[in-house]
């Protein structure tokens, strides 16, 4: 799969995830920008749960980076959205 399909392919997914999320009743948004100490960073997915948020980071399989892009995601300072700190970041690997 060339880069560019598998991104967008990647990006398609999330949004549907996100939207299965809400259905389930979560606050969840795919593809969102977040303020963080050394910039804006793009983020996967978000969900909301009560008095916090989480990110899911995706990618396909083999998913080389995934745990690092993850790890990128929580920087000292929590990252924030709709005025929620993410405490945790979860990776997630699509099957090729």
């Amino acid at each position: 799969m060339s880069s560019s399909k598998g991104n967008t392919l990647e990006i398609v997914l999330n949004v549907v995830l996100a939207d299965q999320l809400r259905r389930q009743g979560l606050e969840a948004e795919a593809e969102q920008f977040v303020q963080g100490d050394k910039g804006r960073h793009q983020v996967d997915l978000l969900v909301e749960l009560g008095e916090v948020a989480v990110a899911i980071e995706a990618e396909f399989a083999p998913a080389r980076t995934v745990r690092a892009d993850a790890e990128k995601r929580l920087p000292e300072r929590p990252l924030v959205w709709r005025q929620l700190p993410v405490e945790s970041v979860f990776t997630l690997v699509y099957p090729e």
